[in-house]
């Protein structure tokens, strides 16, 4: 470990762009800063020290980039590191990723920003995002497809991840690459990425909170974004699933918890605008469930969506719908909360919600 981060500090002296770049921008005084002018080794020398102390599990800082430069690889280091409990800490700027950000092993950690308004993830200009496996769908559909995706946690046991106080922006028509979908379905996001964050595991916990998502037009039903974030496994999950103070803007399916046993799913105090669906909560087991305190506006098919699919086992749940507002966009939703038929034995509460289908009351 210690070789590597060494190997990678020389070869930033040397000049080299990348994530290596990153390794010599950390913040150092004044003092260091002039000596620094006459003998840059000192530099070196300090960048060493700083790397080969961190650990596993201990809090990660990611400097800035100087300009656009690929930060995935630092990214993923840093998650890496902090696997055991530790947070990678973003700075007040824009990272650039040119491809999928894969944490394959039980992560137990966090990623924060400085403020939604502040830190930025994006898709390097010029870059195509490719597929990457995702294994926890092959037993559900047959194979194992490979979907675009900016940030893959592929939890083999467990995990608990939180992302907060950022930005993930996507702006290209057709920000994806190649990807091995599901045969004939690939004209409904051909171009489009498949997901901004996956995360799967047979017990995971997961926290978004105070951030942003937000994608632009493109080919998935007129979004080129499909999903936000994404948990699920096959078989199901066991664990907790938290949206709270999120902001979702211009992307198809916004939150999916789905095959959830025995958690507590807590959608709250979220925004929703020009989306095609706000929360889709799929195939809980046995899961406390509330979605409350949302504004969904400009919402082109539904607002909220509670669904049961029949590929496993359920056990009746409890759901509390209240105190959300639903409004469509100029064309007319299809419907404001849609709760199929097949939920008998769950306790369903809907109460005092603000719905208005007709037309864009949001303005």
């Amino acid at each position: 470990m210690a070789l590597q981060l060494i190997t990678r500090v020389l070869d930033c002296a040397s000049g080299h762009m990348g994530l290596l770049t990153l390794g010599c921008s950390y913040e150092r005084g004044p003092a260091l800063s002039k000596q620094a002018e006459r003998h840059p080794s000192i530099i070196v020398i300090a960048v060493v020290v700083f790397l080969t102390t961190s650990v596993r599990g201990e809090d990660v800082v990611l400097p800035c980039p100087e300009g656009l430069l690929d930060s995935t690889t630092a990214i993923t280091n840093g998650l890496s590191d902090t696997r055991d409990g530790g947070t990678v800490h973003l700075g007040p700027c824009t990272y650039y990723l040119t491809r999928a950000v894969e944490a394959r092993w039980n992560h137990h950690g966090a990623i924060k920003g400085k403020g939604r308004e502040l830190t930025f993830i994006k898709i390097l200009p010029g870059a195509k995002i490719d597929g990457v496996p995702m294994a926890a769908w092959a037993e559900d559909i047959g194979f194992t497809p490979s979907w675009s995706t900016l940030f893959l946690f592929e939890n083999p046991e467990s995990g608990d991840i939180t992302i907060s106080d950022l930005s993930i922006v996507v702006t290209d028509p057709e920000p994806a690459g190649l990807q091995d979908s599901i045969p004939d379905d690939d004209d409904w996001w051909k171009g489009s990425l498949y997901n901004m964050i996956v995360v799967t595991g047979p017990r995971v916990d997961t926290h978004f909170e105070r951030s942003s998502f937000r994608g632009a037009a493109g080919n998935f039903f007129g979004f080129n974004v499909a999903h936000v974030n994404h948990v699920f496994n096959f078989p199901p999950t066991k664990g907790n699933h938290t949206v709270r103070d999120c902001n979702f803007e211009s992307v198809g399916v916004t939150v999916n918890p789905s095959q959830f046993i025995g958690g507590v799913i807590t959608v709250t105090d979220n925004t929703f605008k020009n989306t095609f669906y706000g929360p889709v909560i799929e195939d809980c087991s046995d899961c406390n469930v509330r979605i409350s305190g949302n504004s969904i506006s400009e919402v082109q098919s539904a607002g909220i969506i509670l669904v049961r699919t029949g590929k496993v086992s359920l056990e009746p749940s409890t759901y509390l719908i209240e105190h959300n507002s639903i409004y469509a966009s100029d064309i007319p939703a299809d419907k404001g909360i849609v709760v199929t038929d097949d939920f008998e034995g769950s306790e369903i509460k809907i109460q005092d919600n603000e719905i208005d289908l007709t037309e864009n009351t949001s303005q």
